[in-house]
């Protein structure tokens, strides 16, 4: 990671990054002047526990934000610190307790 960016953190011992490629859609809306803003940050990765890692900040390029009309697409990386092994499921908090869970492999 360090070599996308100087000031990305080396994972400690038994730790690694997680970078997943995100495409979303906007299949429909309320209006056609809605936009969904999406970032990563709305992605929680959940350990084999059950409990949720804390956020660690990881610039990366392309970066998973912005915004998505109807019909529109986005698409980037998402990226935490993880234990190495750990079976990781991720989550999107969409703002409306609707959370969609994701498994990873």
């Amino acid at each position: 990671m360090q070599g996308i960016n100087e000031y990305n953190e080396t994972p400690p011992d038994g730790y690694e990054y997680m970078m997943l490629d995100v495409t979303a859609t906007l299949i429909e809306s309320e209006t056609e002047d809605y936009a969904w803003l999406v970032n990563g940050m709305q992605f929680n990765f959940i350990g084999g526990d059950g409990s949720p890692y804390e956020w660690t900040s990881v610039v990366v390029e392309p970066d998973f934000s912005g915004e998505v009309f109807a019909g529109g697409s986005i698409e980037g990386k998402v990226v935490n610190m993880v234990k190495k092994d750990d079976p990781i499921l991720l989550v999107l908090e969409d703002g409306n307790w609707d959370n969609v869970f994701f498994a990873t492999k």
